[in-house]
């Protein structure tokens, strides 16, 4: 029945289509499409980030389950609701505004949008957004989507953070306020004890006041150097310690050093020993000041953690990197209480000793190994430490220097010395003597004490070969110095020594008034340390030989033409600056303070006939400082020179001072010789002659070619040629060869040229032109007029000095170029790859290798290109000299 109404219904329906689809691939993508959108959101909610959807009105139409564990709302609570709805009003006018403009308005996607959101407890929540847009068909928006994380723990963290970093700059720069304050408030007595001792050491006469106020000024600068070591702990910790280059004698450091410790080591009965191998450089060019900073630092550590025994400084040649730098191993080695492997982990920790018991037994700040350790590594060096516990500690490092050729002056004549004997007990005592008298060229034979000693002075004697020089420690075992001696003169009385008793030095780490040498006579009394000078100029002088040549103290220059203005509120410090001012001749009006000072220029500007040519300004003063007095000199367009005055030492107050106008700085305590050089310097009378007569005078003094300076410091004949045949070229053919035409125009190029030339002709030793240069540039700086007089004696000495390097020609000053044998193609093509692999590896040419390349190129190579690739090689740059070649090759 029911199929026969079916079949009814089906004929009263005019068309009936029936069709069937296999839809078994679609029920599979859905499936793996909800798989897919499944591990999304498992990754999203393990990461901690919801998934969320928007419709195009920007209502939330899909959530996941993190949502409401960051918000505390339910996903029914939260659909159908605006994102903005959560947050605080400020925030959703500012991510409101950004959604419209950026956006929704321009269909971008955005990345790590956030803002703050409410939960629903009222906590404040931070959140990072990241989402895009949805699109139909036709590029309209119909939704956005995205993921949401908790950024609020990373927030906090980050905020602490600062905050800390906000304290930590506070506590640093309240840290540096007061080392600068600690550090303005020590100098200014100290401003006082060093400079009146050190005007008191040029008034004494009698050698003992001298020694003691020469000790007084030592003992204060090295009190200086503590307070020096603090400010540079500061500089190290703000990445602000700077490095300075001068030439300096090495042993001129170990004299100082030698000045410094050598008391110290006598109370305590310590032997100290600087040894400076041989081969090792006398003269170089570095940073002493830093090098005598980081010695004396480890040589007090080893006398203060010393109690017995001996300290020695050993400086040796490490490395001969090319003929222009050296590298010098230095190592202090002390017998002293040593550290273990776990204390020397601690000893480059700031205020921080080996551990806390010797703070208390041997004080100190625990600063001065960091600040070695910086320093070095500032040079490009670290410090190594050895150290066995009861035995002994020993610091090195190597540093590389430029070496300056100059050399020690040595005996002229050396054979007056045949035959040394040394005796000390000390056996590290025994080859430090040696190794300085190896340039003696002398026999020296060593004992070990006074009873062997005697035996060693008969069998010379019974051999007739007798000592020429004893050189004889005082404090030995069975026998000391003095009980050698004597029983020495009973030998030579009782006829058993036969010949002359040698020349006696007695050497000790006492004093001389420690030890009584009234019973016997010696030639000569050193103390320990012994520096090769020490030792050099005692032989010269006992047996007759030239000494050395000392710096002869700077007499005080004349400099009674100036008048200047002092500005300083310290009468002890009034006292110091008027003295030294008076020592040199200077007129000077002093003021009390800042406001004083201006007022005292302001009336001398106006009124006074003869005007100040110079300020010496404290900084720190009542009523008004010294940087608000120069602001206040400068706004009525003074150019005055103003000289800071300041025991304020930090960078920042240098830096403060220039900016408030000041033209130079010089710290407290003050150098008398640096304040009378920044004053000539500054000051129109002395640097500026107005009259054409007085700078002739002032040149004529000066030789047009100081060779004996060229001789003393560069290393050989062939490279003083060198620098004079280029620098004769430079004034004929080169930069300097319109120099007079130039300086007509007295305009900022004839400044620039004649500082420059002021620099080769001083390092030249063309002191003439030299002193010529300085004058006219000087006279450019402060824009006075230079005269046609001036002019032609400018001219007249750079001829005079281009006759004198032409007459050195064949006088063999200057010599002619040695002459080549010209190569062949194939051979210069070999010659041509030797160079080149050469220059490759960095190292420079040979002058011969030099001269045959030179002359072997005539012909291929323009004389142009000759003549820039030697200048190429006399300037050390290898590279292009390299490139260079390889140019000739490609155009060959």
């Amino acid at each position: 029945r029911r199929v026969t109404v079916i079949l009814n219904i089906i004929d009263e329906i005019p068309h009936f289509l029936c069709v069937f689809r296999d839809i078994t691939e679609e029920k599979k993508l859905e499936q793996n499409l909800r798989k897919s959108q499944k591990r999304f959101s498992d990754v999203a909610e393990a990461s901690g980030e919801y998934i969320w959807e928007l419709d195009a009105n920007g209502k939330y139409i899909f959530l996941t389950q993190p949502f409401e564990e960051m918000l505390g709302y339910t996903l029914d609570e939260s659909l159908g609701r605006s994102p903005f709805s959560f947050m605080p009003k400020d925030e959703e006018i500012r991510v409101g505004e950004y959604f419209a403009n950026e956006v929704a308005a321009k269909g971008t996607p955005f990345r790590g949008l956030v803002h703050r959101s409410i939960t629903k407890e009222g906590d404040i929540i931070w959140q990072k957004v990241n989402g895009l847009p949805m699109f139909d068909n036709d590029e309209n928006i119909v939704g956005y989507r995205g993921a949401a994380l908790d950024i609020t723990s990373e927030k906090k963290a980050r905020e602490e953070l600062e905050e800390a970093k906000l304290k930590a700059e506070s506590a640093s720069k309240a840290k540096t306020e007061f080392l600068a304050n600690m550090s303005h408030e020590i100098r200014t007595p100290m401003n006082a004890i060093i400079g009146l001792g050190d005007l008191l050491e040029d008034m004494l006469h009698e050698d003992k006041q001298k020694d003691l106020i020469h000790k007084i000024n030592s003992s204060s600068k090295m009190l200086l150097g503590v307070i020096n070591d603090i400010l540079d702990y500061s500089k190290i910790e703000a990445g602000k310690l700077e490095l300075e280059h001068e030439t300096f004698f090495l042993e001129e450091l170990l004299e100082q050093l030698k000045v410094m410790f050598e008391q110290k080591a006598s109370q305590k009965d310590l032997e100290l020993y600087f040894h400076l191998r041989e081969k090792v450089p006398s003269m170089l060019y570095g940073d002493q000041f830093r090098l005598t900073q980081v010695l004396t630092n480890l040589i007090s550590n080893s006398i203060k953690f010393t109690d017995k025994g001996n300290i020695s400084l050993k400086i040796e040649l490490s490395e001969i990197i090319d003929y222009q730098k050296v590298r010098l191993n230095f190592s202090i080695k002390d017998t002293g209480i040593g550290v273990s492997q776990q204390q020397i982990d601690k000893l480059f920790k700031p205020f921080t000793q080996a551990d806390s018991s010797t703070t208390r037994k041997y004080g100190g700040t625990g600063l001065g190994l960091v600040i070695v350790k910086n320093i070095l590594n500032a040079m490009g060096s670290d410090i190594k430490v050895q150290s066995t516990e009861g035995v002994g500690t020993m610091f090195s490092f190597t540093i590389e220097f430029d070496m300056v050729a100059c050399e020690l002056e040595q005996q002229k004549e050396k054979n007056f010395l045949k035959k040394i004997l040394i005796v000390d007990d000390q056996e590290i005592s025994r080859e430090v003597l040696k190794d300085m008298l190896f340039n003696f060229e002398c026999l020296f034979d060593e004992a070990s004490n006074g009873v062997e000693a005697l035996e060693r002075v008969i069998q010379a004697d019974i051999e007739n070969e007798p000592y020429d020089l004893l050189l004889l420690d005082w404090n030995m075992p069975l026998l000391n110095g003095v009980q050698t001696i004597q029983k020495l003169q009973e030998l030579h009385k009782k006829g058993e020594v036969k010949a002359k008793i040698p020349t006696v030095f007695m050497i000790s780490a006492y004093t001389k008034k420690d030890i009584d040498l009234d019973s016997v006579d010696i030639d000569c009394f050193i103390s320990k340390p012994i520096t090769p000078l020490n030792l050099l100029d005692a032989i010269a002088d006992a047996k007759g030989g030239e000494k050395r040549k000392h710096k002869q103290k700077e007499s005080a220059p004349d400099l009674s033409e100036f008048y200047i203005l002092v500005v300083e509120d310290n009468e002890v410090n009034q006292e110091v600056v008027s003295m030294m001012l008076d020592r040199v001749g200077i007129g000077y009006e002093m003021a009390n303070n800042g406001k004083e000072g201006v007022a005292k220029f302001l009336e001398n500007e106006k009124d006074s006939k003869k005007k100040y040519d110079l300020i010496l300004m404290d900084l720190q003063m009542p009523l008004m400082s010294g940087y608000e007095a120069t602001q206040k000199i400068r706004q009525h367009g003074a150019k005055i020179p103003i000289i800071a005055l300041s025991a304020a030492a930090m960078d920042e107050d240098k830096e403060r001072a220039f900016a408030a106008g000041v033209d130079d700085h010089l710290g407290k305590p003050i150098d008398k010789n640096e304040l009378y050089k920044v004053i000539s310097r500054f000051s129109s009378k002395i640097i500026q002659s107005e009259h054409t007569q007085n700078i002739d005078t002032k040149v004529d003094k000066s030789p047009t070619l100081d060779t004996s300076y060229l001789n003393e410091t560069f290393s050989s004949q062939e490279l003083i040629n060198s620098l004079l045949l280029k620098f004769k070229k430079q004034l004929t053919n080169g930069e300097f060869k319109d120099i007079v035409d130039v300086l007509k125009e007295q305009n900022a190029e004839s400044k620039s040229k004649l500082h420059a030339l002021k620099g080769v002709s001083g390092n030249m030793g063309a002191s003439r032109l030299y002193d010529i240069s300085s004058t006219l540039e000087n006279k450019l700086k402060n824009k006075d007029n230079i005269s046609q007089e001036e002019v032609e004696l400018f001219k007249q000495i750079i001829e005079e000095l281009l006759l004198k390097l032409s007459s050195y020609t064949s006088s063999g000053i200057i010599k002619k170029q040695k002459e080549y044998k010209k190569l062949t193609k194939e051979q210069l093509d070999v010659k041509l790859k030797e160079v080149e692999a050469l220059l490759e590896k960095g190292f420079s040419i040979e002058e011969d290798t030099l001269g045959i390349l030179v002359e072997s190129l005539d012909g291929y190579v323009s004389d142009a290109d000759i003549a820039k690739f030697k200048d190429f090689l006399d300037e050390f740059e290898l590279e292009e000299a390299l490139e260079m070649m390889q140019g000739w090759k490609h155009g060959s």
